[in-house]
């Protein structure tokens, strides 16, 4: 199953500025409901996972997939709390950034205020 949603909110991560090498993280902390509330739903559906997140342009699409992005990132998606953090990969064309983040309100709380279908999250 994926949960899924897309946003296309002006200065949302598409915005993001590529000059810092961490660029994707202001843009994550503003859409830090959307992304939390996705990996809850996607945890509670699927089990330990991460929230990919694709950048096309000015478009931003969201979607969980169980297990880790790569074998490289295996350690991130076992050992996260999925009651208090998010494993985010982050997908602009070729280039892919994994984020282990932790935020508040936790994943939890978030979904239950705004639960991912209210972004427009799907499950497949």
């Amino acid at each position: 199953m994926t949960a899924e949603a897309q946003n296309d909110v002006p200065g949302a991560l598409g915005g993001a500025a590529e000059a810092t090498s961490h660029g994707h993280l202001d843009p994550m902390i503003r859409e830090w409901p959307i992304i939390a509330s996705i990996a809850w739903e996607g945890f509670m559906a699927s089990g330990r996972g991460h929230v990919v997140v694709e950048v096309d342009g000015d478009e931003v699409g969201y979607r969980y997939q169980a297990g880790a992005p790569c074998s490289c990132h295996a350690v991130a998606v076992e050992e996260y709390d999925p009651e208090a953090e998010v494993v985010v990969a982050v997908s602009i064309g070729e280039s892919l950034d994994v984020y282990r983040l932790g935020a508040v309100p936790s994943p939890f709380v978030v979904w239950a205020t705004t639960p991912g279908s209210a972004y427009g999250a799907t499950e497949q």
